[in-house]
């Protein structure tokens, strides 16, 4: 057996998981403080909640429009780097 094919990790499969483990820990440290934030700013409850509604729809929609995108243009590294 080759060296390549046993290994169990992919490079470019660790590349997404990082990029998905940063992206995820990221909102995970500013998502408690969102709220703190936008109240100073002087927002209501009914506009912070919209603004906290609209991002997991956001993610929803966007996630396979990349990826449609990246496969219908053949230009991953372009694409996923914006």
């Amino acid at each position: 057996m080759s060296k390549s094919s046993s290994s169990l990790i992919h490079r470019y499969y660790l590349i997404l998981k990082a990029h998905y483990f940063f992206s995820y820990a990221s909102f995970a440290a500013f998502g408690p403080i969102m709220n703190i934030i936008l109240r100073s700013r002087g927002l209501s409850d009914v506009e912070i909640s919209y603004i906290n509604l609209a991002i997991p729809f956001s993610v929803f929609f966007t996630n396979p429009l990349v990826g449609f995108l990246a496969d219908h243009t053949r230009r991953f590294r372009l694409i996923f780097n914006i």
